[in-house]
C-alpha cells in the first residue's frame, strides 16, 4: 500500500484511458510543496515510523495477517548493523531476516542528516581529535570517529535546504552506496524493493517537490473474495 503526495485530491485522474499508458494524471503542485516543509517533513517521518509499534492493542504490526503491517512483532525497528551506521551513515538490519514493514525515502535521508551534514564534522578525526569535539564519539574497534546525532534527532530543514539536498549529487551519491551496501550485505531484495516503493520527483529546475510516496507491506488483499463481497 503506497501513500501518494502531488496529486490532486479531488481528482487525481485528469483523463481515463483503456491502458495504463493513456492514463493522464492530474498534480498538485501544493500538496507535494506541504510534504517539503520543515512540519511535512516530520509528518511524513511520523508516518513511515508509524508500525514500530508493533503487536500493540491495535495489531499495527506482526509476522501475521492479524495486523496491519507485515513485519517483526515486538516495537522498535530492527536492531541495526552498528559498523554500517557509523562508518557509512547507512542503515541496514543487523539480521537479513528482520523486516520493518516499510519503504520510506524520508528514513533514508534522516540518517543521511544524521552523518553527513549534522555529523560531517567528525568524520576524519584522529582518536585525539573525537575525544574533544562535541556530538562526536570514537570507536577503538572499527577505529573510526562518528556521530553521535541519529535519524531520530533530525528536527526538519528549511524547505528550500530540503530541496537542495535531495537534488544534490551528494544525496545521490549516498543513496547509490547505501544501496551497493545492502546488497553486499544480503539485502538486494529491499534495494530493488526500495526502488519501486518509494521515492520522490523534483521540478526540472530542481526547486521544488512534485511528487512523493513511500508504502507500507499491508497485510490486506487486492481484492475480497466473492462471500466478502456479498
Amino acid at each position: 500500500t503506497s501513500f501518494v503526495y502531488g496529486l490532486d485530491a479531488a481528482a487525481p485522474v485528469a483523463k481515463w484511458g483503456s491502458t495504463n499508458a493513456a492514463e493522464e494524471v492530474k498534480y498538485s503542485a501544493d500538496e507535494a510543496a506541504r510534504i517539503a516543509t520543515p512540519s511535512g517533513q516530520l509528518e511524513l517521518l511520523r508516518l513511515c515510523r508509524a508500525p514500530d509499534l508493533g503487536m500493540d492493542a491495535r495489531a499495527t504490526r506482526c509476522e501475521d495477517r492479524r495486523c496491519l503491517v507485515l513485519g517483526k512483532s515486538s516495537a522498535g525497528r530492527c536492531v541495526e548493523q552498528d559498523s554500517m551506521s557509523k562508518t557509512r551513515g547507512v542503515y541496514m538490519p543487523d539480521d537479513v531476516r528482520c523486516e520493518n514493514g516499510r519503504y520510506c525515502f524520508m528514513e533514508d535521508f534522516a540518517k543521511y542528516w544524521a552523518h553527513h551534514v549534522a555529523g560531517a564534522g567528525c568524520q576524519n578525526m584522529s582518536a585525539a581529535e573525537c575525544a574533544t569535539a562535541a556530538e562526536c564519539a570514537y570507536d577503538p574497534e572499527l577505529l573510526v570517529c562518528h556521530t553521535t546525532k541519529t535519524e531520530y534527532d533530525f528536527p526538519g530543514l528549511p524547505a528550500a535546504e530540503f530541496i537542495r539536498h535531495l537534488g544534490s549529487d551528494r544525496f545521490s551519491g549516498y543513496q547509490a552506496s547505501r544501496k551497493d551496501a545492502m546488497s553486499a550485505g544480503g539485502r538486494e531484495y529491499d534495494v530493488l524493493l526500495g526502488n519501486r516503493l518509494t521515492g520522490y520527483r523534483l521540478s526540472p529546475d530542481k526547486s521544488a517537490m512534485e511528487f512523493a510516496w513511500v508504502s507500507f507491506n499491508a497485510t490486506y488483499p487486492v481484492q475480497n473474495t466473492v462471500e466478502q463481497a456479498n
